[in-house]
């Protein structure tokens, strides 16, 4: 079968248009163990099946619960101790709670004259790369 769209060319599918459109809505999804790798009228096991599955973005596989890497890292990941107080003052703020105390943090360096006592370190350039010439 087909699929013929404005925005596609056409595209070979495997997908089973006429089972699709003959299902309604509450019924049990029909199912045989060679439809595919878990049941779909199994809430836990399609469940379990999603959370082992790996996510595929632009072709790249993308673990789940871990950050990638950043395109221009601009934060150090540092531990340090803060008091209750500070912590429960910005954790209840609600989400983003670590990048205002990270303003707050920037706010008080700039206010203090500091800032620039500090300088970002200069980048080094690139060396260019020898031309090869080929006869």
């Amino acid at each position: 079968m087909y699929l013929n769209h404005a925005s596609m060319n056409k595209t070979k599918t495997e997908t089973d248009w006429k089972r699709i459109l003959a299902y309604k809505e509450g019924e049990r999804i029909p199912y045989e163990p060679g439809d595919g790798p878990y049941d779909p009228n199994d809430a836990e096991a399609a469940r379990a099946w999603f959370a082992q599955a790996d996510l595929i973005r632009k072709g790249e596989v993308v673990r789940r619960g871990k950050r990638g890497p950043q395109k221009a890292p601009t934060k150090k990941l540092v531990s340090l101790r803060l008091s209750a107080e500070v912590v429960e003052h910005f954790k209840s703020t609600g989400p983003g709670w670590q990048m205002r105390i990270d303003g707050a943090l920037l706010e008080s360096i700039k206010k203090s004259g500091s800032y620039n006592r500090y300088p970002k370190p200069k980048e080094v350039p690139k060396t260019p790369r020898p031309s090869v010439q080929r006869s």
